[in-house]
């Protein structure tokens, strides 16, 4: 991790809620403080990466992990793309710990940020071609802020996608 990571204000889970209320999104401090030790603060930063992981229960989403970037990983300011064997591999070893797959996480170089096409078309592509039995895929970006107000959250299914907003 970075030297100059942040801890989760007030070192409590970080909550959402998805639009149409039903989900509820709780992230653990473990994973939002992954989140927070690699945003791009420097304009020499590239954009960090990972995939996200925990459970679903009766509308609540819990990620308890969050993996971080590798050095094999392809990485740019504005762009970031992962060494999907090293992915294979966590998602294998997260299932053994009892987690599953959520979704992805990335940087932006913006406060508030929001997603690119690609990023839309990448989530889409990915849950359209994985083997699971998730209702969606998780969406995770993650800015200059170290408030988690400013981040972006969302659940992803073939071409729809619904909004979390922080609690």
């Amino acid at each position: 991790m970075k030297k100059d990571a942040e801890s989760v204000p007030d070192q409590r889970p970080v909550e959402f809620v998805s639009e149409d209320g039903f989900w509820r999104l709780i992230i653990q401090i473990d994973a939002a403080e992954v989140f927070l030790a690699h945003r791009q603060l420097r304009a020499r930063d590239n954009e960090s990466g990972g995939q996200l992981f925990g459970t679903v229960h009766e509308g609540a989403i819990n990620i308890a992990k969050a993996t971080g970037p590798s050095k094999n990983d392809w990485r740019s300011r504005f762009g970031f793309r992962p060494l999907r064997s090293r992915e294979q591999r966590d998602i294998e070893n997260m299932f053994k710990q009892g987690l599953h797959f959520l979704g992805n996480w990335h940087t932006h170089p913006e406060y508030r940020p929001t997603p690119s096409i690609t990023d839309f078309q990448s989530i889409s592509e990915e849950f359209l071609k994985s083997d699971h039995q998730l209702p969606f895929f998780l969406m995770a970006i993650v800015g200059l802020s170290s408030d988690p107000t400013n981040w972006w959250m969302s659940a992803h299914q073939q071409a729809t996608y619904q909004r979390f907003s922080s609690i």
